[in-house]
């Protein structure tokens, strides 16, 4: 333990090893008793150099409940992992900006286990990253947010633009997994169509394009209570 200790001292500042130490958030602290050291992905994720060249999120363009801290909180997340080759993944209270739980993803994608107990009485919002090899759109797995009752906002930050789903409550099974079928068959037919017509060096950002705009006007005609949209960067 006394190596973690000293790693954890020279990689913070006093101050900031004080409140490291005093850190009461559950999914985030150290579990010194643990081998595993199940919390080390949140470590890394603190010590990701920020690309201060990358350009911002405009606070405006985020949700109006998100408080000023969240807001940083999202840019600081963007500039962290925009230069990845992997997923990373926060959960945090967008009314108070606190950090919840973090995850490092494995090539394509990101995920953990999580205790639903440290959500109640928070406004929680997801946040995750798609490195350049993704396409910026949400993937069908980032739709959990409609059988996430705990759960109101999922960003999703990828190169050059981000996407915010907004949803509150809980879905329908039986209109949760339509919706996942007709996107689903949106991006086959997106797919084939573009690789039919397009140059293979037009095929990737033609199909984030075309599927992104078919998306967008899905749900804002079928699926109203669902809110989407995407923002280009400041």
């Amino acid at each position: 333990m006394l190596w973690i200790i000293a790693f954890l001292a020279s990689a913070f500042s006093v101050d900031e090893f004080k409140k490291f130490l005093n850190d009461n958030r559950g999914g985030l602290i150290l579990s010194f008793d643990d081998v595993e050291f199940p919390d080390k992905d949140w470590l890394e994720y603190k010590l990701l150099k920020s690309d201060k060249t990358v350009k911002s999120i405009d606070p405006e363009d985020l949700p109006k409940e998100f408080c000023p801290k969240a807001c940083i909180l999202v840019d600081e997340f963007h500039r962290k992992t925009v230069n990845q080759d992997i997923e990373w993944m926060l959960y945090f209270d967008y009314t108070t900006g606190e950090e919840i739980y973090c995850w490092k993803g494995e090539d394509d994608k990101t995920g953990g286990e999580y205790e639903k107990i440290h959500f109640k009485n928070r406004k929680i919002a997801s946040l995750h990253n798609h490195p350049k090899k993704l396409y910026s759109f949400p993937s069908l797995d980032n739709f959990d947010i409609l059988e996430n009752d705990f759960e109101d906002y999922e960003i999703i930050c990828a190169n050059s633009s981000f996407w915010i789903i907004e949803f509150k409550g809980i879905l329908e099974n039986e209109i949760r997994k339509q919706i996942i079928s007709d996107l689903s068959n949106m991006f086959r037919e997106v797919n084939r169509e573009v690789t039919l017509n397009f140059d293979e060096h037009e095929i990737g950002i033609t199909i984030d394009s075309i599927y992104s705009q078919y998306m967008i006007n899905y749900l804002n005609i079928y699926y109203t209570n669902v809110n989407i949209k995407k923002m280009e960067y400041a």
